[in-house]
């Protein structure tokens, strides 16, 4: 029901002369699209590493294994900022809850940095232009 139109039919659809105007604005939506998606795959990455993290420390994954140490090493990098804010009873709760407040603190400014590039209000929708 709802589909995307491709270029082309904007093309065509546009009239006389309008066609080139939309074309220009379609190359900067492009663009801004990939460096959304450039984004949001680096969130992606981030918060994967970090989960892993977190997961490997509460379920004592064996730190001898290459795999499990690389990706505790690479997530305490990402979430050392967060070490120590909150310091709870268990040591396995404390990294739990520290560098889970990493990954929110990551998709909140992930967030942020891509709602301007997207022409969005922190809610997903689009911003609108005030009327003179």
């Amino acid at each position: 029901m709802f589909r995307r139109r491709r270029a082309a039919e904007v093309d065509e659809s546009a009239g006389p002369g309008g066609g080139a105007a939309l074309a220009g604005r379609r190359v900067v939506g492009g663009t801004s699209t990939l460096l959304v998606r450039l984004i949001m795959l680096a969130l992606g990455v981030v918060v994967l590493i970090v989960a892993l993290g977190i997961l490997f420390v509460v379920l004592d994954a064996n730190t001898s294994n290459t795999i499990v140490s690389h990706v505790r090493d690479w997530a305490k990098t990402l979430a050392g900022p967060f070490d120590g804010i909150f310091s709870l009873s268990s040591h396995k709760g404390s990294i739990a809850l520290n560098w889970g407040l990493a990954i929110v603190v990551y998709a909140v400014v992930a967030r942020l940095i891509t709602a301007p590039l997207r022409g969005a209000s922190w809610w997903g929708r689009r911003a609108t232009a005030a009327a003179p």
